[in-house]
Protein backbone atom coordinates (compact mmCIF):
# COMPACT_ATOMS: atom_id res chain seq x y z
CA UNK A 1 0.00 0.00 0.00
CA UNK A 2 1.10 3.27 -0.93
CA UNK A 3 1.82 6.50 1.05
CA UNK A 4 -1.07 8.22 -0.81
CA UNK A 5 -3.69 5.52 -0.40
CA UNK A 6 -2.40 5.20 3.06
CA UNK A 7 -3.20 8.82 3.85
CA UNK A 8 -6.44 8.54 1.33
CA UNK A 9 -7.84 5.78 3.70
CA UNK A 10 -7.76 7.84 6.81
CA UNK A 11 -10.13 10.36 5.04
CA UNK A 12 -12.41 7.23 4.59
CA UNK A 13 -14.16 6.79 8.06
CA UNK A 14 -15.31 10.26 8.52
CA UNK A 15 -16.94 10.43 4.92
CA UNK A 16 -18.81 7.67 5.85
CA UNK A 17 -19.98 8.11 9.01
CA UNK A 18 -21.48 11.52 7.83
CA UNK A 19 -22.91 10.07 5.08
CA UNK A 20 -24.56 7.39 7.09
CA UNK A 21 -26.25 10.01 9.08
CA UNK A 22 -26.92 12.22 6.36
CA UNK A 23 -28.94 8.97 5.04
CA UNK A 24 -30.54 8.52 8.70
CA UNK A 25 -31.03 11.78 8.64
CA UNK A 26 -33.20 11.58 4.95
CA UNK A 27 -35.14 8.44 6.08
CA UNK A 28 -38.47 9.03 8.37
CA UNK A 29 -38.91 5.79 10.55
CA UNK A 30 -42.93 5.21 11.17
CA UNK A 31 -43.09 2.08 13.34
CA UNK A 32 -41.16 -0.71 14.10
CA UNK A 33 -41.49 -2.41 10.17
CA UNK A 34 -39.23 -0.47 7.53
CA UNK A 35 -36.02 -1.09 5.98
CA UNK A 36 -33.57 -2.50 8.27
CA UNK A 37 -29.55 -3.94 7.46
CA UNK A 38 -29.93 -6.39 10.45
CA UNK A 39 -29.10 -9.78 9.92
CA UNK A 40 -30.75 -10.95 12.99
CA UNK A 41 -33.87 -9.67 11.58
CA UNK A 42 -33.25 -11.16 8.09
CA UNK A 43 -32.81 -14.72 9.34
CA UNK A 44 -35.63 -14.87 11.81
CA UNK A 45 -34.14 -14.31 15.01
CA UNK A 46 -37.15 -11.54 16.43
CA UNK A 47 -34.25 -10.12 19.32
CA UNK A 48 -31.75 -8.09 18.62
CA UNK A 49 -29.83 -6.21 21.31
CA UNK A 50 -28.74 -3.32 18.69
CA UNK A 51 -32.05 -2.95 16.89
CA UNK A 52 -33.74 0.02 16.73
CA UNK A 53 -30.69 2.18 17.23
CA UNK A 54 -30.82 3.48 13.82
CA UNK A 55 -34.45 4.41 14.23
CA UNK A 56 -33.65 5.81 17.57
CA UNK A 57 -30.92 8.12 15.72
CA UNK A 58 -33.13 8.91 12.79
CA UNK A 59 -36.30 10.14 15.41
CA UNK A 60 -33.94 12.02 17.64
CA UNK A 61 -32.33 13.95 14.36
CA UNK A 62 -36.09 14.45 13.46
CA UNK A 63 -36.83 15.77 16.75
CA UNK A 64 -38.96 12.97 18.22
CA UNK A 65 -37.16 12.25 21.70
CA UNK A 66 -39.96 10.12 22.96
CA UNK A 67 -40.22 8.24 19.98
CA UNK A 68 -36.31 8.17 19.72
CA UNK A 69 -36.26 6.30 23.40
CA UNK A 70 -38.98 4.02 22.73
CA UNK A 71 -37.13 2.64 19.46
CA UNK A 72 -34.06 2.28 21.57
CA UNK A 73 -32.66 3.72 25.00
CA UNK A 74 -28.92 3.83 23.21
CA UNK A 75 -29.75 6.05 20.10
CA UNK A 76 -28.76 9.66 21.88
CA UNK A 77 -25.35 8.45 23.47
CA UNK A 78 -24.68 6.40 20.11
CA UNK A 79 -25.63 10.18 18.29
CA UNK A 80 -23.50 11.88 20.52
CA UNK A 81 -20.39 9.14 19.84
CA UNK A 82 -20.52 9.09 16.08
CA UNK A 83 -20.93 13.33 16.32
CA UNK A 84 -17.73 13.50 18.36
CA UNK A 85 -15.95 10.55 16.48
CA UNK A 86 -16.54 12.83 13.34
CA UNK A 87 -15.70 16.37 14.70
CA UNK A 88 -12.06 14.95 16.16
CA UNK A 89 -11.60 12.90 13.15
CA UNK A 90 -12.22 16.03 10.52
CA UNK A 91 -10.70 18.32 13.04
CA UNK A 92 -7.06 16.28 13.03
CA UNK A 93 -7.15 15.51 9.75
CA UNK A 94 -6.96 19.41 8.81
CA UNK A 95 -4.97 20.49 11.29
CA UNK A 96 -2.11 17.40 10.30
CA UNK A 97 1.12 18.72 9.12
CA UNK A 98 0.89 14.85 7.07
CA UNK A 99 -1.79 16.29 4.79
CA UNK A 100 0.13 18.71 3.29
CA UNK A 101 2.88 15.93 2.35
CA UNK A 102 0.07 14.25 0.46
CA UNK A 103 -1.28 17.43 -1.46
CA UNK A 104 2.37 17.87 -2.24
CA UNK A 105 2.75 13.98 -3.91
CA UNK A 106 -0.50 13.81 -5.88
CA UNK A 107 1.03 17.63 -7.52
CA UNK A 108 4.13 16.46 -8.12
CA UNK A 109 2.87 13.02 -9.79
CA UNK A 110 0.44 14.80 -11.70
CA UNK A 111 2.70 17.63 -12.46
CA UNK A 112 2.29 19.50 -15.83
CA UNK A 113 5.31 21.41 -14.98
CA UNK A 114 7.62 18.48 -15.44
CA UNK A 115 10.54 18.55 -18.39
CA UNK A 116 9.94 15.65 -20.63
CA UNK A 117 11.54 12.59 -19.92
Amino acid sequence: MTVFSHKLLRFSEPVIWSAALVLLWLTFPVGDDGLTLCIFHHIGITWCPGCGIGRSMAHLMHGNFAASLQAHWFGFPALIIIGYRIITMTLRLITNSGNHAVVRSVLNRYSFNKPNQ
